[in-house]
């Protein structure tokens, strides 16, 4: 029985060294995983910084251009103003004046003269082949067309 007692206390440390030996293999393991992920963290950290202080000075450099057209327009806004008022109040005229040729159209439209309207002419008629039997007239009405 002693016998039986020191052979499974053989197994049991065998056991226990081999189980040792796997959880050394499993923390060496395990630490080069936690640091691929940290250097992974880290070049992330690091990308993600730089794009940050670059959207940062993309975001100063529109501010610097868009506050550089406001201050433009503010400043025309009294001339506008001022030529706004003069041409509303018609103190300020047009003082280029030029002899323009005018076509018939245009004389028409300024002296009012438009032409009369014509009658509706009600029917009228549609001349038409239909396949081989020849010339046929026919009457139509636009009211009842159905072109």
């Amino acid at each position: 029985m002693k016998a039986q007692n020191e052979e499974n206390h053989s197994r049991v440390e065998a056991s226990i060294g081999n189980l040792h030996s796997q959880f050394t293999k499993l923390d060496l393991r395990f630490e080069e995983q936690n640091m691929k992920l940290n250097q992974r963290i880290d070049t992330i950290e690091q990308y993600t910084k730089t794009s940050i202080r670059n959207l940062e000075v993309q975001m100063g450099q529109l501010a610097q251009k868009v506050s550089s057209r406001e201050q433009e327009a503010i400043a025309e806004i009294p001339s506008y103003a001022k030529f706004l008022k003069g041409f509303i109040s018609n103190k300020k005229r047009l003082e280029e004046f030029t002899n323009v040729a005018l076509t018939e159209e245009c004389s028409v439209i300024i002296q009012n003269k438009l032409p009369s309207k014509l009658k509706d002419p009600g029917s009228f008629t549609i001349s038409c082949s239909i396949e081989k039997i020849g010339e046929v007239r026919q009457l139509s009405c636009l009211s009842r067309c159905k072109c």
